[in-house]
Formats: structure tokens, sequence, C-alpha cells
């Protein structure tokens, strides 16, 4: 049957089919009352049965309340649960109520669970008979409630088909029924509404839009529940309270808990107009001292009101919707709710105030709640509630990388909206557990959750997930499904949020943490500094009219040639004077930009010029070479040189500066692996050779693209040891037979793995520091394994070449640590980037030594 339950302050209130709205009866506020013997549960006091527990008298001992010494009290009043559940996340321990008499803390939670259910039983119970209208229990709830608490509420209900509504889009529903007119009008402008809560248990105001929703048979305007939520001020309404009832002349604490907690009817005390007077009193101080917590509060609300209008410019506000204790009228001719809109600086001639006469009654939200319920039976939209986003940790092409799930932002309220299915997760052959990696934008940290399988299957399996999620709901439902279900694997698995475990990780924190395929790409990036400092751009343009006379009178003065070499030259930084792509820094003026862009064409015609020496020549391709210079006359000349097979060091330089089209990437692993077979006796140059493959490995994201899987594995290579070295301790079950297998028999004692060994096994003939190709060598075989972006099963660990890696690494690691051999004279630890060497080959990467990148 549909029940509305607005559960709030001091009244509960509800609607049903069967009777008119109406308030539980309790000659006290609702409360909670705390287990004081082993084994007793929680309660709920009955009305007909009225407890002496924490009503703070003397006697019996469990009416006691005594704040000064922290003792707590016997009775949880369910304003004091919606307070603490709305104080921040750093207040934890504040969301407790303590009884220290039988030392007793209950979580706020815990106690509102028990009073909704309690009292959605109870309902349930005595109402009639006869009463068939179908639809779900709806509570109404605040804004601010946040998903676990949620959840947990929903869980604890033995009915799970009861629903939330949130309390600004009741107050909504409740608008709109006065003013069905208004939502008719077919040439209506952009309608808004502001709901201000002014309640014992805190103060909150939500601006809420209405849209067009095409129904099943007509269009309307309905509410719209945002995510960008305005701060919520809790405990500010019980202090104002107890603070004029101590000028009233009840001093003591006792007295004003009595008072608000444990005598007849405490909502009437609202209609008194004593307290109303020290009310008004007490506003007006609060009103007028900047420091308070009231006029904090409300300037973040206001500068996010002003910012919203900022961005959205949606006119004024149709009307303000004021419910709570607080939303009364004040001596003077005006109240609360008129102060706050005057401080916030918003306009609006309609200010409808919660009271016992207009249409706007206390059981105005329980009447929406209802209506929201029957709504849900017959199919029908009362609102429409924006998705929080979902996201997965997915691995694609070798990089893990969060991926939302939400597809529309706006759905309709109280059904389950699915989301995108995901089929890029695999049970593998013999495991019986999934774990996955979840994050929920309410949640801060990330979930690991698992999915646990009854058996173990003989073959990988292909998984698609499921995922629903419901606004104003709990948890996300994830399930687990075969892509492709067969009488031998069939099953559907939903993940178990309560025993996800929370990783106290953000999602970024997680994503870094994830092991690594292939190294990143790490382009190289320019910055002033890498200039000089006090003039920027003295080193590239100051030369300029001394270049100019150089190519009408060649030989004469070179020093300007030479500041710009020395200018252009990588120092071994991160940053350089242009970035691997050839720009100078942003910073710079168009002008100057202009300037250096003559002086790299000057350059180049000094270049070609026949009267130039040899090795001023030099110096200019070197110059253009460390500036990236991608022009199509320079790229032209390179790729001369690749066809020509010229492998000079100056030419190296410019290859690995430069080359970055599919075409020229080809023409130079062509290169490459001549090179490095034809000096194969280490007779030299394999290392401006190895150095230019990595920087363009590095600086091209897309370079092993262009490479096909043979090309890489040549230029990786062999050890050249022969099958000894990698049989050692390895059967042949331990390996897999790899189509590539033969490429390496014809490669054997070409590649980088055999420019290693050789390097490890001469200087560990003299017991001497191994040279800059070592790591140069391991850094050009870690950026192929960039290949498995695009190949997936690209060098796997268990095959012939990835072992002989894995164990020429582990020697050489094994000797540097017994220092039968010296490691090369670097910033960064040879011992790290060789057993990052490792773990890459294995997928299993991290963080390589940042200064790395400065070579």
């Amino acid at each position: 049957m549909g029940i509305g339950l607005d559960a709030r302050g001091l009244r509960v209130h509800v609607c049903n089919s069967s009777e008119e709205p109406s308030t539980l009866p309790n000659s006290r506020a609702p409360a909670v009352l705390i287990p004081m013997l082993r084994g007793e549960p929680l309660q709920v006091e009955d009305p007909k049965m009225p407890r002496s527990r924490g009503t703070g008298f003397d006697y019996p001992l469990e009416a006691k309340y005594s704040p000064q010494t922290e003792t707590g009290c016997g009775r949880f009043p369910l304003t004091e649960i919606w307070s603490r559940l709305g104080a921040p996340k750093k207040d934890q321990n504040s969301k407790h109520w303590k009884w220290l008499h039988q030392r007793h803390e209950v979580p706020s939670i815990k106690a509102l669970n028990t009073f909704i259910g309690h009292t959605l039983r109870n309902l349930k119970k005595s109402s009639a008979s006869s009463d068939t209208t179908p639809g779900p229990a709806v509570v109404v709830v605040p804004n601010h409630i946040t998903i676990e608490q949620r959840s947990q509420l929903l869980r604890s209900l033995r009915d799970r088909t009861t629903k939330l509504l949130w309390r600004p889009i009741a107050a909504a529903m409740a608008w709109s029924r006065e003013n069905q007119d208004l939502l008719d009008d077919p040439d209506q402008p952009q309608l808004y509404i502001y709901c201000l809560h002014l309640g014992l248990e805190g103060f909150t105001i939500d601006q809420v839009p209405f849209r067009e929703y095409d129904g099943s048979s007509e269009t309307a305007l309905i509410p719209v529940r945002e995510r960008n939520l305005l701060p919520h001020c809790p405990e500010i309404g019980l202090a104002s309270c107890r603070d004029s009832l101590k000028e009233l002349g009840i001093e003591s604490d006792e007295e004003v808990w009595k008072t608000l907690y444990s005598s007849a009817a405490p909502h009437r005390l609202f209609e008194i107009d004593a307290f109303k007077n020290s009310l008004s009193e007490y506003w007006v101080r609060q009103f007028s001292d900047p420091s308070t917590t009231l006029v904090q509060w409300l300037e973040q609300v206001k500068r996010q009101i002003e910012q919203k209008i900022h961005n959205q410019n949606p006119g004024l506000p149709h009307a303000v919707i004021c419910t709570g204790e607080f939303s009364m009228d004040l001596p003077g001719n005006t109240s609360l709710p008129q102060l706050i809109l005057e401080k916030l600086g918003i306009e609006t001639g309609k200010i409808i105030l919660e009271s016992n006469s207009g249409w706007l009654r206390p059981e105005s939200l329980a009447i929406s709640a209802h209506t929201y319920s029957r709504n849900l039976a017959k199919d029908r939209v009362s609102y429409l509630d924006e998705l929080p986003d979902l996201q997965l940790l997915i691995t694609k092409r070798g990089v893990a990388e969060w991926r939302s799930l939400r597809e529309e932002e706006l759905v309709p309220g109280g059904k389950p909206a699915t989301l995108i299915k995901v089929k890029d997760f695999s049970l593998t052959l013999g495991e019986r557990h999934l774990n996955f990696f979840v994050h929920h934008e309410d949640y801060e940290t990330v979930r690991k959750a698992e999915l646990s399988f009854t058996q173990a299957y003989d073959q990988d399996i292909q998984l698609e997930l499921h995922v629903s999620l419901e606004p104003a709901g709990g948890n996300a439902v994830i399930e687990a499904r075969p892509l492709k279900q067969t009488s031998e694997v069939h099953f559907n698995k939903v993940v178990d949020w309560d025993r996800a475990e929370d990783t106290e990780k953000t999602p970024e924190e997680i994503r870094k943490e994830q092991p690594l395929a292939f190294p990143p790409h790490a382009p190289r990036t320019t910055s002033l500094e890498d200039w000089c400092p006090e003039e920027p751009t003295r080193y590239f343009i100051s030369p300029m009219d001394r270049l100019e006379r150089l190519l009408n009178r060649p030989g004469t003065d070179y020093q300007a040639l030479h500041d710009l070499v020395d200018a252009a030259f990588l120092r071994g930084n991160k940053t350089a004077p242009f970035d691997s792509d050839g720009n100078p820094p942003s910073d710079l003026t168009p002008d100057d930009i202009e300037k250096i862009s003559k002086v790299q064409h000057l350059l180049f015609r000094l270049y070609k010029n026949a009267q130039v020496p040899f090795d001023t020549k030099e110096r200019i391709f070197r110059c253009l070479a460390y500036m990236s210079w991608n022009e199509h006359a320079f790229l032209d000349h390179l790729e001369e040189g690749l066809s020509a097979f010229r492998s000079s060091a100056t030419y190296m330089t410019a290859y690995g500066q430069c080359l970055r089209t599919k075409n020229h990437i080809q023409m130079f692993s062509e290169v490459c692996i001549r090179h490095l077979r034809t000096r194969a006796n280490l007779s030299g140059g394999e290392n401006d050779c190895i150095k230019a493959l990595w920087r363009i490995l590095r600086y091209r994201s897309d370079a092993c693209d262009f490479l096909t899987d043979e090309t890489c594995f040549k230029l990786i290579g062999s050890t050249g040891l022969g099958t000894e070295f990698h049989n050692a301790g390895e059967s042949d079950e331990s390996r897999t037979p790899h189509v590539y297998d033969e490429v390496l028999s014809g490669a054997s004692g070409h590649g980088l793995l055999h420019v290693l060994n050789k390097e490890y096994e001469k200087k560990l003939r003299r017991n001497k520091r191994m040279g800059w190709i070592a790591n140069y060598s391991c850094c050009g075989i870690l950026w192929l394994l960039r290949r498995r972006m695009y190949k997936s099963n690209f060098l796997p660990p268990n095959c012939l070449q990835a072992i002989m890696a894995k164990k020429l690494a582990k020697k050489i690691l094994s000797d540097l640590k017994n220092r039968k051999i010296k490691a090369v004279k670097a910033k960064y630890s040879n011992t790290h980037l060789l057993e990052e060497f490792i773990k890459y080959i294995d997928q299993q990467g991290g963080q390589l030594p940042a200064e790395l990148y400065d070579s």
C-alpha cells in the first residue's frame, strides 16, 4: 500500500490512501531509546506507554541527562539524529550518541534505521485491511544524506520496495499542486524555485528547476533534483532554540532538554509569543555579527548562488518555499526566511511559509511522498534526478583508465537507470575470483569489489557487467554475466557492496598504482627557463644580423652560430629551448617566434651554401636537430640521409630529434637494424644509434604503431648466447613457443639485447664501469614494449626473447650488487632501472626513475 512518511524535528507526518494526512500521536518529541540491559535492542517509544528513560529528570537513574560530565543520555531524539547525520565528515565522532552509564555508543544512522523501520511496520499494521492501493512506502529525506547512509537505511528495512524522496523535491511537488496552471503554460520561460528548510535539525537551501518531460501521453514541467548542492548548516536550529529558552529563564541544560524532548507537544513551543519574541531578538543579534555561524554559512551559500546565476542566467525565482519549525512570522512583521533571502540577495515576491492555515501545511511533504508512491505504482514520472557518476577502472591497450558508465545525466526519479554495459573484463582460465575497482561520485575514495565463482573454468570467459543505479537509492547494482551463455558456462553474479574494500585512496592514486605493460609517452617539453633567463630571446634573435652577413661573406664570423648551437643544445634537462615537436615556449611573443623561424631558415640556407666549411655545416645541422625543426625541406634532407644510409653521430642526432612520420620512422628502423648488425663487434657508433631510437619511441606516442611486430622483435634482438643461456633452469613447458622464435634464430647476435650483453661481458672481464650504451639499450627495449598498445600479446612474459632479456637483467643486477661490475654514472639508480626492466617485461611495471627523462 502507498504510504508517505515525513519524520523530522518534533513531529512525524503520515499520509496514506485510507486516511487524511495526519501527525502521529506522541506526547513527547519522537526519539529512540538506548539499551540499558545486556541484549536489549534499540527501541522506539510507544506514545501510549511513555518511558522515563532519558527524560532529564533525577529519578530513576535511567532518566538522567548529564551533559556536563559527558555521560550522555538514554534517549536519542529524532531531531538530534538528523542533526548528527548532517554533520561534516571530519566530525565523525559527533554522529554517534553516547550513554556512558552503560557504555553504549549508537551510530546516528543505526538509530534512524530503527525509527523508520519501526514506524513503517506500525503504519502497515494499523492501515485498513480494505486499503489495496498499490505503491511503495516513501520516506522523505534531506538532500545532504549521503549514499552510505541511504544504502544502510534501505538495507535495514524488511520491505525492500521502500523508496526515498528528496525533501526539496517533496516541497516542489507541493508547490506544483497549487500552481498547475503555471506549469501547463507552453510559453513558460525557464522556471525554478528555492526550497528553504529551517528546522531544528539544521538549515538548508536548494534550487529546484523545472524541465519539460515527455511522458507516455503528455508533456509536463516537472521538478529536477540537481547534484551541485548548496552548503548545509547543521546544529544552528538547536543552538538558537537552546539560547532562546535560556533567555526566558530556563538556565540549565537539563531543563532545556526536558522542555524540548520530555514535555507534552513540544512543537507548540513555537506558538508561544514570549518564545517567538526571544527568537526574534536572537536572530537580529546573529545577523548583526559577521562572525556567527549563520552569517558565515549564508556567505558561502551566496557565493555559490552568484556563481550559478552567472553560469546559467536563470532569471528570478518564481517562489521560495519555506518549511521547518523556524519558517514562521516573527514580531515586527518580518520572518527569518525574509532576513535570509535579503542576506542572500534573492529577489522574489512569493515567499510561502509553512503554517497550519495555508496550503503549505506541516504534513504537505508527506502528501507529496504519497503522491510519489502512487505515481510509481502507475509508472508515472514525478521528477527528474541527476545521476551521480560511476566509474570502473578499465585496462585498455595496456593503459589503466577510469571509464564513466553514465550515458544520461537526467533520469526519471525512483526508477533504476541502466548504465553502459562493460565488456572489458574476463575470468581467466583456472581463476575463481575477479577483482575490480569502482568509484562512485558520492564516495571520496575508491572501492575494491570482488566477485567469487563456485568453480574454476578450463577456458577464458569474457564477462559482461550490467550496472544499474537508482536515484535517491543505495549503491549501484553490478551484475556479471558471461558474454556467451552456454550449458557449461552460465551464471549471474552480483557485487556485494558490504564486502567491498575501501582502499582509502583517490581514483588518481589507484590509477597510478596499476601495473603497466609499457612505459608512458614522454615527450620533451619547453620552458623559458632553458633560454637566457634575463633575455629569453638573446641567443636566437640578436645573432640575426650577423647570420645574414654570413650568407654574403661565408667564413668570416661564426661566433653567432656557436652561440646558437650552445643555446639549442640539450643540457640534460626535462625541458629544453624547443620541445620535441619543434615548438618554442608559448610565453614568447608572436614577433619573437617569427624571428626564430627566420633564423632557422637562414641556418638551413647556410647549410646549403657550398662555401661554408664542413665543420661549420656540422654545427648548423646539429643546431637544427636540437631545435627538432619540422620544416619540409629539412625533413626531406633527412629522408635522403636515410635512403643513403648516412649514420654519422650528427645524422643520428637529427633522426632522433626530428623524425615523426610513419614513413620516416619505418625507414629509420631499417637503418637501425642494419647499423646494429654491421657493428655487432662493438666497433663503435651504437650509442648514437640506440639513443636516437629511444628518443623516437619516447617522443612520438604512435611510433610503435608504425612498426611491425617483426621489426620490433628484430630491434630487441637476442643475447647471442645460444639456447644454453635461456634453457638453464627452464623446462620446455615453462615457456610459450612464439611465432617470432624463428626470427630470433636469424637475428642472433644482433639487436639491443646483444649490445647490452656485450657491454656487460666486456666490463665484467675488466671490472670496469658500464657505459651509457647499457642504459640506452635498456630504455630502447622498454619503449619498444609500447607495441603492446596495438598488439596486447607482443613479447609475452614467457616467450624465448622475454626469458633471455629477464635472465640477462637479473645476471647484471646480481653482479652489480656483488660489485663485480660498476654501474653507469647516472643521476638515477641503475638497480632501479633494471628491476623495472624485468617488471615491464612481465607486464607489472611501475614508476621509472624520474631522472631517466633528463638523459
